[in-house]
């Protein structure tokens, strides 16, 4: 019966149709950052050359071979970049092309490392919050959550510093923002997309003899209404399976086309990926390969909890336009609750522990650099929390709808 279910849920064009208009959207954004595709591939040979951390070693042997391709164009001898940099109307003239952009290319990631240390020992916290506390308008019981999981985060930071996390290299964040590029702009756009699809197949399977006026048929009996718990099943799956399908195809054309050799092993929470003021930390060590990892299950297991949330309201509704119409209102007036809750206690925090807030945000998923979802586990609790409270309410629809009347 699962089966047969399945094939219900994959027998619909509008749902192929959908695919293929999400999976082409997302070629183009990929493709819409091709400009900045040559320069990237720069700290691949950084890493190859000069190896996958900014030591001190390393950091020198940069600052020699920026050197030498200095003196390659000037009779004057310099000791130090920075000392080259001063002078350089004496050799950027006559350069190439491409030895300049080499050059350029060079200095940046030479100074940026450089730096690293000496940032992350003036990386004051405690401002962090105070502009949190500022901006929220945070006080009483709100103020003293963010106080306690500021001074985590501190901890978080002393830790990343002595296992050295914070100089691997990476793309240089406030030239390129790949982390925005990839978590914000294209894995926002592939939660909603998985979201629009799991909503649509749900909504479709659970339906599908209410819109088809067969159901007085089939569930005239207590067995067939036992065919609701196989569509819970059926569309679970085939959720989990559509959503895997689109996120698969798309990192795996996004791969393909920016090179990230040499930076899968790289520690996430590095200073070169930095795009503002607070660098990105995750709340453990982990390298780029695992913290996508992380990010790609946890945005399939949102897509399982969506899935569970449209499968209650379709029980209820047995339409799938309403259902549709249900899971959009449902989305927005969480939305507008949790920006109601007091400023004044912890139930602001409690708020932000949603899919729905979950959703916009797929950048800060496992870092301390968002405020009101600065929590090491915020990502698990939230799936568990709703994953298991609509469990049980598909559980108790499911019950109610066996018992009671179609007519």
């Amino acid at each position: 019966m699962i089966r047969h279910e399945l094939s219900k849920a994959f027998r619909s064009p509008v749902l192929y149709g959908l695919v293929l208009f999400f999976l082409t959207l997302n070629m183009a954004l990929i493709v819409s950052n091709d400009y900045k595709k040559e320069s990237l591939s720069f700290v691949s040979h950084v890493v190859e050359q000069y190896g996958p951390k900014a030591t001190d070693d390393s950091l020198l042997k940069m600052e020699e071979d920026g050197l030498e391709l200095i003196h390659d164009y000037t009779d004057r001898r310099f000791s130090t970049l920075e000392e080259a940099l001063q002078h350089e109307d004496s050799f950027i003239p006559s350069m190439q092309q491409d030895d300049f952009e080499r050059l350029k290319q060079l200095v940046l990631y030479f100074e940026t490392g450089r730096q690293a240390d000496s940032f992350y020992k003036e990386l004051n916290l405690q401002d962090a919050r105070s502009g949190a506390i500022d901006q929220y308008g945070l006080s009483g019981g709100a103020e003293d959550v963010l106080i306690n999981q500021y001074e985590k985060a501190e901890e978080r930071k002393k830790e990343l510093v002595e296992n050295a996390e914070h100089l691997s290299f990476f793309f240089h964040g406030a030239t390129y923002e790949m982390h925005s590029f990839l978590f914000k702009e294209i894995g926002r756009a592939l939660l909603f997309e998985a979201m629009v699809l799991t909503v649509l197949l749900t909504a479709h399977v659970t339906t599908y003899e209410f819109e088809r006026r067969t159901s007085l048929t089939l569930f005239v009996t207590k067995k067939g209404r036992t065919m609701m718990r196989d569509k819970w099943v059926a569309s679970t799956v085939a959720s989990g399976i559509i959503s895997a399908f689109v996120f698969a195809f798309t990192l795996g054309i996004y791969f393909i086309f920016y090179d990230y050799s040499g930076l899968l092993s790289s520690s996430f929470s590095n200073f070169f990926m930095s795009e503002m003021k607070m660098p990105y930390i995750s709340w453990w060590n982990v390298t780029f390969t695992e913290y996508l990892g992380l990010f790609v299950l946890a945005a399939l297991a949102l897509q399982i909890v969506f899935n569970w949330i449209t499968y209650a309201l379709a029980l209820h509704l047995r339409n799938g336009h309403l259902t549709y119409i249900a899971f959009a209102v449902l989305f927005g007036a969480y939305l507008c609750f949790s920006s109601l809750l007091p400023a004044n206690t912890g139930l602001i925090f409690a708020g932000q522990f949603s899919p729905f807030i979950m959703i916009l945000n797929p950048h800060a998923w496992f870092t301390m650099n968002n405020p009101m979802t600065i929590f090491s586990y915020y990502e698990v609790v939230t799936l568990a929390a709703w994953g298991l409270g609509f469990i049980l309410i598909g559980a108790f629809s499911y019950k109610h709808f066996t018992r009671q009347s179609l007519l």
